[in-house]
């Protein structure tokens, strides 16, 4: 099978599970801070055709961005390690406004979940993710050339 078939097909099976998780990703936070199952999630998607696209769409970006770092860096493995800093550091942005929205719940900044944007953490993650991986591999490089 070539190389770009199983990317259009890992897109699109990346896409999938963004679909099926977006929901958990705006709920799962705002349960935590209630202390009760909230699912408010799908009322603040339904406000956009955008949003409701925002978090399939960066989820799905993930191989682009791989193929991204492996023709600056001119990998030729190591593809594993490379998606692993992409989705940690996503999942870190993520968690980052988790606790951010759990700190301005408590305080009373945020009221209303419009102001939450979770799907733009996540993507700044995967993009600073992609960005250090190519730092990484670079200095990698470099030390491998000497």
């Amino acid at each position: 099978m070539s190389q770009i078939v199983k990317y259009v097909i890992l897109i699109v099976i990346l896409g999938v599970i963004g679909f099926l998780i977006q929901d958990y990703m705006y709920d799962f936070p705002i349960s935590y801070v209630a202390g009760t199952k909230v699912t408010i999630a799908s009322d603040y998607i339904k406000d956009s055709l955008f949003k409701r696209f925002l978090i399939p769409i960066v989820i799905a970006s993930v191989p682009l961005l791989y193929l991204f770092v492996k023709k600056v860096t001119q990998l030729k493995s190591i593809s594993g390690l490379v998606y692993f800093v992409i989705f940690s550091t996503g999942i870190l942005f993520w968690a980052f406004r988790i606790s951010t929205y759990i700190e301005g719940t408590v305080s009373g900044e945020i009221s209303n979940l419009k102001e939450v944007d979770f799907g733009y953490y996540l993507m700044f993650g995967f993009i600073t993710g992609t960005v250090v991986s190519i730092l990484i591999f670079r200095i990698l490089e470099r030390k491998t050339h000497l």
